[in-house]
């Protein structure tokens, strides 16, 4: 299990009775005018290193959980600037060549995907006839399904720019960063039903139906957003080349399908849970530790998913003014919902926690309901923004469209910071919960009762960071890493 850096920004969720609380700062308006223009130069940058250079960085310092947000967000707004696609020159060429590699490669991605469609249907029949004795078996058989279509998709995504070159290539890379994006929320479901295989032992017939039909709930989302992404990416098989329009297009339906699965998820692992009590310490750290997986696993996809958007976004300011206007408003209105969505399964979750994990982690059970609450509170902020973003489009002017883009490099590079900082304290919890699993019962009562005071002082602790967040963080997040290490290793 990999963990992000711990505690890297102060505490700023949802208001409770432990922590004083401050009214929420008024939005001002976005005002696009009084804003540096940012429209994309009007010839091309051909391969750039430097492109490809910033593409890599950010992917690279996520993946290892160890950037800092100064450094995302710097780079996200260069990416802005630039967009990954700008070595298309859209204005003289507007297309990207598509050899028959790339295009085997993504007929390959259409068959995973509509195969992968098919077999969750008919996963879902089974779901509706399983039995406590057979439930196990048939989650092995989603698993399965899952992790090879997974592994498909990466190796496509893997593949796809070493077939590309020149200008195209900046192009492929993106598409296939947002490839890799649905592979990465489609890991995300795959932890959910590992989380419910780790359950089912102890399910009765009367908890046995809420569990099947929250996961049949999920499966059917997913074998119906999947079947859709099969269909954007036919489309750029059919010739040897394709639009610069079709091409972003096929990006966005990429990312916004990854933001679909996982808000499905969310809500998936909410509703199978629903009524599920662990039925010992042991048990309620077990699955604690799942869920928080699934959570980490869920938030990494929506940050890829945010930081393709940032990257392919820009382009659209050398689009004729309708495309873009409808792209943009495709791709802002498509994030806004996802992102309000899994605002509402994260506050759903951290509802229901203490009722999951039982008596025996009450402590626990609070302090990882704040931090569930604190990770939904930004994700709320960054589709607020982004809905403001969206109503402004349709009243844009082609100079202003370059401004626009820039606005979202910035908003999104920071939101993903804030959010990735606020995984610490689940990745903190998983460690504890970790350490405690199997613990006799005065062990893990002296464990949550340590967790209870540190939830009760974190609220006093945020008031004094106000000049010292650097270096506290920085600290903090060192010490998160190593405590992440240790977890992985026992």
């Amino acid at each position: 299990m990999k963990f992000g850096q711990l505690f890297r920004s102060r505490h700023n969720g949802k208001s409770s009775d432990r922590r004083p609380t401050k009214p929420a700062p008024t939005r001002k308006p976005l005002q696009l005018e009084a804003l540096e223009d940012r429209t994309l130069l009007s010839h091309g940058f051909g391969a750039d290193p430097a492109m490809f250079n910033i593409h890599y960085n950010i992917h690279d310092s996520f993946n290892n959980g160890g950037f800092a947000n100064s450094f995302l967000s710097q780079e996200l707004f260069s990416l802005a600037n630039f967009g990954l696609f700008a070595g298309l020159n859209a204005g003289s060429h507007g297309s990207v060549n598509v050899n028959p590699q790339v295009s085997s490669l993504l007929k390959e991605a259409v068959s995973t995907l509509n195969t992968l469609g098919s077999s969750l249907t008919t996963d879902i029949t089974s779901l509706g006839k399983a039995t406590t004795s057979t439930l196990p078996t048939t989650l092995s058989t989603i698993s399965s399904d899952l992790s090879k279509a997974i592994g498909e998709l990466n190796g496509v995504a893997d593949l796809l720019p070493a077939f590309a070159s020149g200008p195209t290539r900046q192009a492929i890379t993106t598409l296939a960063s947002s490839i890799k994006d649905i592979s990465s929320s489609l890991q995300s479901v795959l932890g959910t039903v590992n989380t419910i295989s780790g359950v089912a032992p102890s399910l009765t017939s009367s908890t046995l139906s809420t569990v099947t039909g929250g996961l049949s709930s999920l499966l059917k989302s997913v074998s119906g957003t999947t079947s859709s992404l099969a269909g954007s990416l036919s489309g750029l098989t059919s010739g040897s080349s394709a639009s610069t329009l079709s091409l972003l297009q096929a990006v966005e339906k990429d990312v916004a399908g990854s933001l679909s699965i996982v808000s499905s998820n969310l809500n998936g692992l909410v509703s199978s849970l629903s009524g599920t009590t662990a039925s010992s310490a042991s048990a309620a750290g077990t699955l604690l530790n799942s869920i928080l997986m699934d959570v980490n696993s869920s938030v990494g996809a929506i940050n890829s998913s945010l930081i393709t958007l940032a990257g392919a976004l820009p382009q659209a300011a050398s689009l004729p003014l309708g495309d873009a206007q409808s792209l943009l408003s495709s791709a802002l209105g498509d994030a806004s919902s996802s992102l309000s969505s899994i605002t509402g399964s994260l506050n759903k979750l951290a509802g229901q926690l203490p009722s999951i994990l039982g008596p025996t982690m009450t402590g626990t059970s609070t302090l990882i309901s704040d931090a569930l609450m604190n990770v939904g509170s930004n994700l709320n902020t960054l589709s607020g923004t982004l809905n403001d973003l969206s109503g402004l489009v349709p009243t844009l002017t082609k100079p202003l469209l370059g401004q626009l883009t820039g606005i979202l490099g910035s908003t999104i590079g920071g939101a993903v910071g804030q959010v990735d900082s606020q995984l610490g304290l689940l990745n903190l919890a998983g460690l504890l919960s970790g350490l405690t699993s199997g613990a006799g019962s005065s062990s893990s009562a002296l464990i949550d009762s340590l967790f209870g005071l540190l939830s009760q002082e974190l609220g006093g602790i945020g008031g004094l960071l106000s000049g010292t967040t650097s270096t506290l963080g920085s600290t903090l997040g060192s010490l998160g890493s190593e405590l992440g290490n240790l977890l992985g290793s026992l």
